[in-house]
C-alpha cells in the first residue's frame, strides 16, 4: 500500500490548467481504481459531482473536464532513426514501457508523405511484422512535392508532429496533446484543433459542421490521415 500511494504521488499530474487534461479513461463507468490501474492521474472536479455524473469519465457540466487523465510523464515514443527518403522522411519510433492496452507494439515506422502542395500525408505502421491495413483507396505519390504550403516538424522525445501553415503559421495538426498508443486491435493519435469549425472528420451521423464547442473530446474511426489545405 505505501508504494502504490508512493507511486502514484510521483506522478506528474500537475497541469496547471485544466484545458490540458486528455482523458485516460473515455469509456463509461470510470473508478479511481481503473484510472490508477492505467497509472493515470485522478483528479475529480469536486464541485461538479452529482448522483447523474459520477459514473462518467468526464462530468456533464461546464468544459466536461476528464478526471482520469494521462500525466506528463507517461509512456511514450521516441525517434529513434531519422532518414531522408524520395517521398519526404521516414522515421524509427520506440517506446521503452507498454502501457494498459494489450499487445502493444513498441517499435514503429513513420512516414511523412509530402504529396502535393497542399497535401500531407501521415502513415504509422509495425517496423517488425506486416500487418493488416483497411484496403481504402488511398493516391500514390512516390516523390515529394517541390514546394509546400504547409511546413512540417517533430519532437524527438516525446515524439510528436507539428503542422503548421507557412503563410499564416497558423498550427493544422498538433499530435503532442496526448500520449500515442499503438496496439492489436487498437490506435489512438490524437491532435489539437486549430478551429472549432471541423467537417467531415471520421464517422458521424450529425449535420456536416462537427459540433465540437460543448464536448470536450471527438471520437474519431476508420480515419486515414490526410491534410488538404484549402486557400
Amino acid at each position: 500500500m505505501l508504494f502504490f500511494v508512493y507511486y502514484v504521488c510521483a506522478q506528474q499530474c500537475d497541469h496547471t490548467v485544466e484545458a490540458a487534461r486528455f482523458d485516460c479513461h473515455p469509456e463509461p463507468f470510470v473508478s479511481q481504481h481503473k484510472c490508477l490501474t492505467r497509472k493515470c492521474c485522478w483528479k475529480p472536479v469536486s464541485s461538479l459531482i452529482t448522483p447523474a455524473n459520477k459514473n462518467r469519465s468526464t462530468n456533464s457540466f461546464g468544459e466536461n473536464v476528464p478526471w482520469c487523465y494521462y500525466p506528463r510523464d507517461f509512456p511514450m515514443y521516441q525517434i529513434k532513426t531519422n532518414e531522408s527518403t524520395a517521398f519526404g522522411q521516414r522515421l524509427t519510433i520506440v517506446k521503452q514501457q507498454a502501457t494498459y492496452m494489450p499487445n502493444e507494439i513498441l517499435h514503429l515506422t513513420v512516414d511523412l508523405l509530402y504529396e502535393t502542395s497542399q497535401r500531407f500525408r501521415l502513415r504509422i505502421y509495425d517496423s517488425t511484422n506486416k500487418r493488416f491495413e483497411v484496403p481504402l483507396p488511398v493516391p500514390v505519390v512516390e516523390t515529394k512535392a517541390n514546394a509546400t504550403d504547409y511546413e512540417v516538424s517533430f519532437s524527438q522525445a516525446p515524439f510528436a508532429i507539428l503542422v503548421k501553415r507557412k503563410s499564416t503559421g497558423l498550427t493544422l495538426f498538433d499530435s503532442s496533446v496526448s500520449p500515442l498508443i499503438y496496439a492489436d486491435q487498437f490506435i489512438k493519435f490524437s491532435s489539437r484543433l486549430s478551429s472549432s469549425f471541423l467537417y467531415g472528420f471520421g464517422e458521424h451521423q450529425q449535420p456536416l459542421l462537427i459540433n465540437v464547442t460543448n464536448e470536450w473530446k471527438k471520437l474519431t474511426f476508420g480515419l486515414v490521415i490526410f491534410l488538404q489545405l484549402s486557400k
